[in-house]
């Protein structure tokens, strides 16, 4: 493996699209051969100067393979092991012969989980220690899960569209996201503020969740914390909560009791996070997966004439499939959806027959639909829409309420076909979604609706439940066909993991 095969190899590597047997071979290769490892530096080295010009200030990507993402999990768990993506600054800095190089602690480390995708804003323009996050420093994370090792022995995982600062020595302030924490007695009196609560550790294990869209929530499952509203002076405004306990809240307004959930991560997983119907097994409407809210989501199959669901089931693509009669079936679940900015893969095998447009409906959807907010872009739906001027046929549709893109392949021709769509979750420099489909494992040549989105942000609002099937709201147009193998994830998937997706019905 020499010159321009072993440069494809390095780039595909750091694209996340290098087979797992091949990333093993090339970590070897790096291990046991400098120039190798030169090499891998060097293209790094661009890829983070790349994101830098792009976005104005120094910046760590991270968007690997799932096995060497999983190596790199283990190899720095609760350690300050470098990760493979800082190691080529990093070894630089100590040597190959281990020289001992005395450097100021950083305030933690980090590791991450596969297909994690994150900023790194640098405080002193030093991007030296890619592994490593400071006071006064910015975490951007995009998609995937973080593991936070603070010096103090707190433990974090940071999960899904999130951003948090670390302030200053224990003192973490989330902007937005997901977070859960457990901090030792000896680092008792951590705090971590959200736009609306402030919460100070009393030696325990607790959970924060802070959106834009509703109250701040804290969730405590081992221990005590301090809770506050950010703003209100009050002793009122002041809870001691205990574990099996959790409160939400605003700034200015008051706390308020909800039902304790544990649907937070407290370990990096090993595949981002997902979802999965199947449709097969002894409960074959209930789904599986890594996703931490699979265990409390409830999904319940609605027939308008009241026949038993199992009726519904039939041979699938894989195992059994779940039909849908064209006047009334649908399935509905509990759950609200990946919301906000956060990306998404959503993946389906479907079979829709031709010569029915009523049949060519909705697929899935969820988020915030009423009317004063359409143009908005706060619900994500999938459905197939019918081909212009009266053609037979139907092609795949993302729209977001205000906005949408079309595919290009007729999808109701009587044949399975795999429809996977790649949502980034934001506008591209036009203004229009940044969003990828895919039929059978190749990507579509998109069509954008000609109102595009406007100026409006695409941000999925909690709403609507996830629903698969369900009536199309204006012309009362249900879908007639069969679904199976169905897959939601929280994070893009590469172009490589859609078509692996698709031929093995496995998220890896």
């Amino acid at each position: 493996m020499k010159g321009q095969e072993l440069d494809l190899r390095v780039q595909q590597f750091l694209d996340g699209e290098l087979e797992e047997a091949l990333c093993a071979e090339l970590v070897s290769r790096m291990k046991s051969d400098h120039a190798t490892f030169e090499l891998y530096c060097q293209h790094a080295a661009l890829d983070a100067a790349m994101l830098t010009l792009v976005n104005g200030a120094p910046a760590c990507v991270a968007d690997r393979s799932e096995a060497m993402a999983l190596a790199r999990r283990h190899s720095l768990r609760r350690a300050w092991n470098l990760a493979l993506v800082a190691a080529c600054v990093a070894l630089l800095l100590v040597g190959w012969g281990f020289r001992h190089v005395l450097i100021k602690a950083p305030a933690a480390t980090f590791a991450f989980s596969p297909g994690t995708r994150f900023q790194l804003v640098r405080s002193d323009n030093n991007a030296a220690n890619l592994n490593t996050i400071d006071i006064g420093e910015r975490f951007v994370l995009h998609q995937g899960a973080v593991e936070i090792n603070f010096s103090s022995g707190v433990r974090a995982i940071v999960q899904g569209a999130s951003e948090f600062l670390l302030a200053k020595e224990g003192l973490m302030e989330l902007d937005h996201g997901e977070i859960w924490i457990r901090v030792p007695e000896a680092a008792r009196g951590f705090r971590v503020r959200t736009p609306d609560l402030d919460v100070v550790d009393l030696g325990t294990e607790f959970a924060l969740r802070s959106s834009p869209e509703g109250d701040d929530e804290v969730h405590v499952f081992e221990g005590t914390v301090r809770v506050s509203l950010r703003g209100e002076s009050s002793e009122s405004a002041v809870v001691d909560l205990q574990a099996g306990h959790a409160r939400a809240g605003i700034a200015g307004g008051e706390l308020r009791t909800i039902p304790p959930v544990r649907d937070f991560a407290t370990d990096l997983p090993v595949d981002p996070p997902y979802l999965h119907w199947s449709f097969d097994g002894d409960e074959p409407f209930q789904p599986t997966g890594s996703h931490a809210a699979v265990q409390r989501i409830a999904t319940v199959p609605e027939q308008s004439d009241g026949r038993p669901a199992e009726t519904r089931l039939e041979p699938g693509k894989r195992g059994n499939a779940l039909s849908f009669d064209g006047r009334g079936d649908y399935v509905m679940t509990d759950w609200n959806g990946i919301l906000g900015h956060t990306p998404r893969t959503f993946a389906c095998w479907l079979k829709l027959y031709p010569n029915d447009p009523d049949g060519w409906a909705i697929i899935a959807e969820w988020g915030r639909q009423d009317e004063t907010r359409h143009a908005e872009n706060s619900y994500w739906r999938l459905r197939a829409q019918p081909l212009p001027n009266g053609g037979n046929g139907a092609v795949p549709r993302v729209s977001y309420g205000g906005g949408f893109a079309n595919g290009g392949t007729n999808i109701a021709d009587g044949d399975w076909h795999h429809i996977a769509v790649v949502d980034d979750m934001r506008l591209d420099g036009s203004g229009r979604p940044s969003v990828r489909i895919y039929v059978d494992g190749r990507p579509e040549k998109l069509t954008m609706g000609s109102d595009s989105t406007g100026d409006a942000p695409i941000e999925t609002e909690a709403d609507r439940p996830l629903a698969i099937g369900q009536v199309y709201p204006t012309v009362q147009r249900w879908l007639h066909g069969n679904i199976d193998e169905v897959f939601l994830f929280e994070g893009n998937l590469s172009t490589v993991s859609v078509r692996r997706l698709m031929e093995t019905h496995q998220p890896r």
